[in-house]
């Protein structure tokens, strides 16, 4: 039952259906009767994933089954990933596909993944890491069997927000900051922020 009351609502925890959390984007679309709208679609995509890397409470991608390329990146954008053991990979498989990563893309991802050498694997090799191969990398948080997907990461929600939880505000403010570049980079890209687009030129030119 959906919780009427948001005000009690503490944390946000996605999940997908059967064998995928998410595939990513529609390719096949995008690449025919989407051609006309891929910029607007692509920018609205970038909007999303700002929402969700910024969102003002704790965030976390409960992976169900194989997060591929938008997928893996929309699961990176949460706080936290918890993964299903037996089934599922998490992927940026752009390489194979022959396609080159965004400006704003790279951006993101660079701002998760943090080893080099996981980022040579998973940006540039297009290596799929299932769930102990994920955790090792630390691309999760924690493994779990599928039966417990969903509860090791409302019990996982419940440890992050602990007994006084966060205020909202705060904790959008902090992941703003955080995360600056990436929002700086999309409100640029969509033209909204003439301060951004002079401070990340330099920046930018450089990617």
């Amino acid at each position: 039952m959906m919780n009427k009351n948001k005000s009690n609502i503490q944390a946000l925890i996605t999940t997908g259906k059967d064998k995928f959390y998410s595939n990513g984007l529609d390719l096949e679309w995008l690449g025919g009767s989407g051609a006309k709208d891929r910029e607007a679609f692509m920018s609205a995509f970038n909007v999303l994933c700002v929402r969700i890397l910024t969102f003002p409470m704790p965030t976390i991608a409960a992976l169900n089954g194989h997060a591929f390329a938008g997928g893996a990146m929309l699961a990176l954008c949460h706080d936290y990933r918890v993964m299903r053991t037996g089934r599922g990979w998490i992927c940026l498989n752009e390489i194979d596909l022959k396609m080159r990563f965004t400006r704003f893309m790279l951006n993101l991802i660079q701002s998760k993944v943090k080893s080099s050498i996981v980022e040579t694997d998973m940006l540039v090799m297009g290596k799929r890491f299932a769930a102990d191969d994920a955790l090792t990398a630390g691309l999760v948080t924690l493994i779990t069997g599928p039966d417990q997907l969903i509860e090791k990461s409302a019990g996982l929600a419940e440890l992050v927000i602990g007994a006084n939880g966060y205020d909202r505000g705060a904790m959008k403010d902090m992941k703003r900051d955080v995360y600056a570049r990436v929002v700086a980079l999309e409100q640029m890209l969509r033209g909204k922020d003439a301060a951004a687009k002079l401070d990340l030129s330099d920046l930018i030119s450089k990617l």
